[in-house]
């Protein structure tokens, strides 16, 4: 049995399964030190520190996050299926038209009408995040195609929903979160909803290494272990099609991607720790500013010379 830790509104001070923690706030100042998820360790690897530095909760001077409805939908669609209650209290359909102040006359709904503005003014004020008519529409297919998956039926989207591991890196003392969607109460396996544009094999592939599921994959093993006492047997990733025909493909990740994973979340960490001790968060050339021979590709080079040849400019 998984003891569950209810938030009690503070600063988290010690490793546990928390509950109730808003997603706003899991993302914030919500431990007694400094604290990263996956998303960050990505960044912070796969492009430079100054970028997680840019948007993170630790910059004074941070840029607005603003989330795209991409976020959003993920994020509703997450709700939906995976049983979190108050669905209308957290998102709100986006009407199709409006009535025009001055005639009365109903229009097609305009994001630069006062109407529509005030509307959305409203939305927000509630913290409310908008759909719009077509994503909810979508929403509803891919509820349709999961709920008649063979794996859905069988439970395998059932368990502990959206709750927050926090736990400390032993080697650097950073605080390290993470968001399963599901925690299996009676197993090791963890499952992960993902919506993409469409499930075929090379997309997949591709969207593993792009958006760094392996690195999440790592994470999520890490955190089971460190907080919970359990070793993650399997991760999957239970992709689902956000558009028509709403296909969906589970695949399990395998474990030399996790463990490359763990590997590259271990630099994130270490260069994470040096820029909080140095106060300085480089570029992709580093905090030397050093200056770099560049060349093309090899693969255009060839390209090129091949013109040429046939150009006669040997």
């Amino acid at each position: 049995m998984i003891e569950s830790i209810e938030w009690d509104g503070k600063r988290i001070t010690k490793p546990g399964c928390y509950k109730n923690v808003p997603m706003s706030v899991y993302h914030g100042d919500c431990t007694d030190g400094p604290s990263i998820s996956t998303t960050g360790l990505k960044k912070i690897f796969h492009n430079s520190p100054a970028v997680y530095w840019d948007s993170s909760y630790l910059n004074p001077a941070r840029a607005d996050d603003d989330e795209t409805s991409a976020l959003i939908f993920g994020r509703a669609v997450h709700h939906l299926i995976l049983g979190e209650p108050h669905f209308a209290q957290v998102f709100a359909e986006q009407p199709s038209e409006y009535e025009d102040e001055k005639t009365g006359e109903l229009k097609k709904w305009n994001g630069n009408a006062g109407a529509c503005k005030r509307w959305d003014a409203a939305r927000a004020k509630e913290n409310r995040y908008v759909l719009t008519k077509k994503e909810v529409e979508s929403i509803r297919g891919v509820a349709i195609s999961l709920s008649t998956h063979p794996l859905v039926q069988a439970g395998i989207l059932n368990g502990l929903v959206e709750r927050s591991l926090f736990w400390k890196d032993k080697a650097t003392g950073i605080w390290l979160k993470q968001r399963p969607d599901v925690i299996p109460s009676d197993s090791g396996d963890i499952t992960d909803l993902k919506t993409i544009k469409d499930v075929e094999w090379d997309t997949l592939v591709d969207s593993l290494g792009k958006y760094g599921y392996y690195q999440q994959g790592a994470l999520s093993r890490e955190g089971l272990r460190e907080v919970l006492g359990i070793e993650m047997q399997t991760f999957t990733l239970f992709f689902v099609e956000k558009d028509r025909p709403y296909s969906a493909w589970p695949v399990i990740v395998k474990d030399n991607d996790l463990d490359l994973g763990a590997r590259c979340n271990r630099a994130a960490l270490d260069i994470m720790a040096r820029c909080l001790d140095e106060k300085i968060w480089p570029g992709p050339a580093g905090k030397d500013h050093h200056v770099s021979y560049i060349e093309m590709a090899e693969w255009r080079r060839k390209r090129i010379e091949t013109k040429l040849s046939l150009m006669g400019y040997d």
